[in-house]
């Protein structure tokens, strides 16, 4: 004969603790290149090779959003926690950590500027599944929104930048970072771009002979080679074939989300961001503290008044239609010079912009 015990009701629903409830985190930063007034001295790109990398400090890592909630009372036996974190109260599309043992946990790659709601419901085989209330809390809008991908440096959104016409680019779309290593990939690296942040599309911006090759999973994610020339030598008649092809990656919206990288994630991938985000509409002064980000990984420093990036806007100067266009306006005539059609940046500005701010 079998007994089978009655689960106990706990009447008082589970007690939330952290983040507070309509709160905002701190930034999501570790470091800012605004806390020491960005990278202004005027340096070249240092060397790529290991040894100059070699202990270089990685500061391209954002900090986890700590959460916590009140234990249940000791002697109903096991408990294990559910964490459901979502864009709206109900929970649509929720982001889930199961099966957790001890009443806190932590997540990183949240977006930035953004209110999630927030819900943890314990159960054990003793009681009746005990549910909390529905919180919600707002992360800090400061940017950039760095993004951890274990095996990845450098690694961040171009999302979440203001434009000038009052828009945002919007987070989780476009991503650029550092190559993946093709001979020995983290065991993880591939687990978090495809399940945590649904990377589609991996455009590969480096040389055949930098031995280009896909090392995601190409039954999820397909591989777009498309090699280009960094800095100035994108606006040479070889360079605008080549950057024709890999912008037209950004106006098919079965690509997204993207990764898109080189070498460190640097240099060719930089001067993509100053054309895309510019396209886009972020002005220049971001354009540059974008650029200047790659600083605070292990590849160096780059700086606005470093020739490198001086040639992308003398490179441009060449596409103003008259002395009164904009960075902005010089990028689209760019763009258009490239045989990019005003059709296709209509689909890219409409994938990547979104409202300044979220509806609550």
């Amino acid at each position: 004969m079998f007994f089978f015990r009655k689960k106990q009701r706990i009447d008082s629903p589970l007690e939330l603790a952290q983040p507070a409830n309509g709160s905002t985190t701190g930034p999501l930063q570790r470091y800012r290149a605004a806390e020491t007034g960005g990278v202004a001295e005027p340096v070249a790109p240092t060397s790529l090779s290991g040894a100059d990398n070699a202990g270089s400090p990685d500061y391209s890592r954002p900090k986890p959003v700590i959460f916590g909630w009140k234990p249940l009372p000791g002697g109903i036996g096991r408990i294990r926690y559910t964490l459901r974190l979502s864009l709206d109260a109900e929970f649509t599309a929720p982001m889930v950590l199961a099966d957790l043992s001890q009443p806190f946990a932590a997540m990183r790659n949240l977006f930035v500027g953004t209110r999630y709601y927030w819900q943890v419901v314990a159960e054990g085989r003793r009681i009746e599944p005990v549910e909390s209330e529905v919180w919600s809390f707002s992360t800090h809008a400061a940017m950039p929104r760095w993004v951890y991908v274990p095996g990845l440096t450098n690694m961040r959104d171009l999302g979440g930048w203001a434009t000038t016409d009052g828009q945002r680019v919007r987070q989780g779309v476009v991503y650029r970072s550092s190559a993946m290593s093709s001979r020995r990939p983290h065991h993880d690296t591939g687990k978090v771009l495809i399940e945590e942040l649904h990377v589609r599309t991996d455009l590969d911006l480096r040389a055949k002979e930098e031995r280009a090759a896909p090392v995601l999973n190409e039954a999820h994610v397909r591989w777009c080679h498309a090699p280009v020339p960094a800095y100035g030598d994108f606006a040479t008649e070889s360079g605008m074939e080549r950057y024709r092809e890999a912008l037209r990656v950004f106006a098919d919206p079965t690509n997204f989300p993207i990764l898109c990288h080189c070498r460190a994630g640097a240099d060719r991938v930089g001067t993509i961001a100053v054309l895309l985000l510019g396209l886009l509409g972020v002005e220049l002064d971001d354009l540059a503290q974008d650029y200047e980000l790659t600083s605070l990984s292990i590849w160096g420093k780059r700086s606005r008044y470093s020739a490198p990036f001086q040639a992308i806007l003398e490179g441009l100067k060449r596409f103003a239609a008259s002395e009164t266009d904009s960075v902005n306006q010089q990028i689209e005539n760019y763009v258009l010079a490239t045989g990019v059609t005003a059709e296709e940046i209509a689909r890219i500005r409409a994938d990547l912009l979104e409202p300044a701010t979220r509806p609550s």
